[in-house]
C-alpha cells in the first residue's frame, strides 16, 4: 500500500511537472507570436508585407525576415523597413506594459531550461526572452536585430 501511494504521488508530481514545463513553453510562444493591436501595416510596407506574405507583427516574423534577409533577397530598402518595424514593435509592446528584452544563450555551454523569465529593472518587471543559438549560428544579422529591438526597449525602461 505505500509504495502504490507513493508511485501515486510520483506519477502525479512529473504530471504537473510536465504541465509546468508546458505552460512555460506556452508563454514562450505566445509571446513570441504576439501582435499588438496597436501595430498596423501602413503604405510604405505594404509592398514588403506582400512580397513576404506576413504583416510583419511579431517578435519571430520579424526576427525570421530580419535574421535571414539575403535568403529573402531583401534589398536595403527594405531591410530599412524591417529595422524600423523592430523598432515600432518595441515600442508597441512596451506601451501594452509588456517590455521585453531578448538576451542571446547558448553557444558552448548550451541553451538553459528557462527560455523566459522576469526582472525587474529600473522598478520595473521586464519579461526576458531567451534566443537560443548554437556555436555556429549566430550571425551578424541575429545580433543586429537583438541590439535594434534592445537598444529601443532599453530607452523605454530609463523613461520616469
Amino acid at each position: 500500500m505505500k509504495s502504490l501511494v507513493c508511485l501515486i504521488f510520483l506519477i502525479f508530481g512529473v504530471h504537473c511537472f510536465a504541465q509546468d514545463g508546458k505552460e512555460i513553453k506556452n508563454e514562450y510562444n505566445l509571446l513570441l507570436n504576439y501582435a499588438p493591436k496597436s501595430i498596423k501595416i501602413d503604405s510604405s510596407l505594404k509592398d514588403l508585407s506582400k512580397k513576404l506574405d506576413s504583416p510583419l507583427n511579431t517578435i519571430i516574423t520579424l526576427k525570421i525576415f530580419y535574421e535571414f534577409q539575403k535568403w529573402f533577397r531583401l534589398n536595403q530598402k527594405e531591410i530599412e523597413l524591417i529595422e524600423h518595424r523592430i523598432d515600432q514593435l518595441a515600442i508597441a509592446l512596451f506601451s501594452i506594459g509588456k517590455p521585453v528584452l531578448i538576451k542571446k544563450v547558448g553557444g558552448y555551454s548550451g541553451c538553459p531550461e528557462k527560455m523566459i523569465y522576469n526582472r525587474i529593472k529600473n522598478g520595473k518587471k521586464v519579461i526576458i526572452l531567451n534566443f537560443c543559438f548554437s556555436c555556429t549560428d549566430f550571425t551578424n544579422e541575429a545580433y543586429n536585430f537583438i541590439k535594434i529591438f534592445n537598444s529601443r526597449m532599453e530607452k523605454l525602461l530609463k523613461l520616469p
